[in-house]
């Protein structure tokens, strides 16, 4: 009977969105490839939005057993967009003084583009009326350090609080925001409906990310699903997910679809249907 829901909801003819982005890369209607991502050293062009990046030294390494600790320096997010024939047009920094990184990219038909990543940085770019003008998460970036081998490259773990910004296609940027708890709250899905509304989900460990009333969920779990207003500055629907997001998929009615793996002893396959405007939800 679960299986025959899934299926027979499949065979309505649903209008719906592309499908939320889990990439770091995104191609929009005239063809320009858009790229996210974390790096240290960026050739910015003269339009960029940020020019340069602060060095900053996150931690330290212990490259070889033969000498001391080294330093192990931030990386920041950035955003490039390239032409079709592959040239870069637009290039630029998008971070703080700590470690930020982009985590999933999409575009609209307008030629907007739209980032979700994390940041320890207290100082990440948020613009004027923004939803979340503070660093809510850690701003200690936390170090991962190999335990099979102790001496090579260390990592810095994903973490802090969620961003999401919104470019136009001329790289001007149209809105920052921070997003979450006092936790790390680390995005990994991002999509547009045709309102402009910005659908994110990701991953959590704050205990007081920002839940909305009627929620799916407003009991602590380990994921994520919001929805922001077209100028990112009202959360107009927040939940909790038990269940694992792997995937979702939004329609012109604010209707979004999730799936991924069930929190179930079973763990099998779920499909959840929220209306974010009506703050309800149904799981087949």
């Amino acid at each position: 009977m679960r299986l025959a829901s899934v299926f027979i909801a499949l065979l309505f003819p649903i209008p719906l969105f592309p499908a939320a982005a889990g990439g770091t890369t995104a191609i929009d209607t005239a063809g320009n490839v858009w790229r996210t991502g974390q790096i240290n050293f960026l050739l910015t062009t003269a339009n960029a939005f940020q020019k340069t990046a602060v060095s900053t030294v996150c931690g330290t390494q212990d490259l070889s057993p033969f000498q001391g600790p080294t330093a192990l320096y931030c990386q920041h997010a950035y955003l490039i967009r390239q032409d079709p024939s592959g040239n870069v047009v637009y290039a630029t920094y998008l971070g703080g003084r700590s470690q930020d990184g982009g985590t999933a990219i999409t575009t609209d038909p307008q030629g907007n583009v739209y980032i979700a990543g994390y940041t320890y940085s207290s100082d990440f770019p948020v613009t004027p009326g923004a939803l979340q003008i503070k660093n809510n998460g850690p701003v200690t970036p936390v170090v991962v350090v190999n335990d099979e081998f102790p001496f090579g490259p260390s990592d810095v773990a994903r973490g802090g609080d969620a961003f999401v910004a919104k470019f136009a296609s001329d790289g001007t940027l149209l809105f920052s925001t921070f997003l979450g708890g006092s936790g790390s709250d680390v995005p990994s899905l991002i999509a547009v409906d045709s309102t402009g509304s910005i659908y994110v989900s990701g991953t959590t460990t704050s205990a007081d990310f920002p839940i909305t009333a009627g929620a799916m969920s407003s009991s602590p779990a380990h994921a994520f699903f919001a929805r922001l207003g077209p100028t990112g500055a009202a959360l107009t629907y927040s939940t909790y997910s038990a269940p694992s997001i792997l995937a979702f998929d939004v329609d012109s009615g604010a209707r979004a679809y999730l799936t991924g793996a069930s929190s179930q002893p079973s763990g099998g396959p779920y499909v959840t249907v929220i209306d974010t405007a009506t703050a309800t939800a149904a799981r087949a």
